[in-house]
């Protein structure tokens, strides 16, 4: 007879075997977006556009040379935006903390508006995602893709980054993680904005 003890210890052993097993499934069939990039890094699948930043890489002072793509394909300069303090904020369909992100600036609404210009940017590789996902998903006033060039040049690893930018276009700060409605109002207050 198995002490109770020993069965608990069992079961949970069996976890990470069921969590590996879930991320080889759901990665190889492409189902779950975030399990497939897990995957495609273990079998050394990645595109020289996915793979991490240059260490020692600077990050660029300016967002000037930064680009981007509408939903329709077509080239965006950020430096069009350059005039106001600007919040870009980096971010993906499925990522959980990165929709919490979003809800918090488009609850902020008209506050965070007035003072700043909030670009998103997806970090998906399909814009056809992110249409969809925006159909059911509040929108930012100006939805773009992120380049991979850009997303190197802003060392982005993970999801959801802000980048807060002074009127003059210059970054003034990246931060990775999600940021409160208070954090948002500090930052703001330092851009000026």
């Amino acid at each position: 007879m198995v002490s109770p003890a020993v069965k608990w210890t069992l079961r949970i052993a069996a976890i990470p075997a069921a969590i590996v097993a879930y991320i080889a499934v759901a990665g190889t069939t492409g189902f779950c977006p975030g399990c497939k990039s897990i995957v495609d890094g273990v079998l050394g699948r990645c595109t020289a556009a996915e793979q991490a930043p240059a260490v020692g890489a600077a990050r660029p002072d300016s967002i000037t040379a930064l680009t981007a793509f509408t939903l329709e394909g077509k080239p965006a300069n950020l430096s069009s935006y350059i005039g106001k303090p600007i919040i870009i904020e980096l971010w993906a369909t499925w990522c959980p903390p990165c929709r919490e992100q979003r809800q918090i600036i488009h609850d902020m609404g008209k506050d965070i508006s007035r003072r700043a210009s909030v670009i998103s940017m997806s970090v998906d590789r399909d814009p056809a995602t992110v249409r969809t996902f925006l159909e059911d998903h509040p929108m930012s006033p100006v939805e773009l893709m992120a380049t991979p060039e850009t997303q190197r040049a802003l060392k982005v690893e993970a999801v959801p980054v802000l980048v807060f930018v002074d009127k003059t276009g210059k970054i003034r700060e990246v931060i990775t993680g999600m940021q409160t409605a208070e954090q948002l109002t500090q930052r703001l207050d330092a851009l000026g904005g």
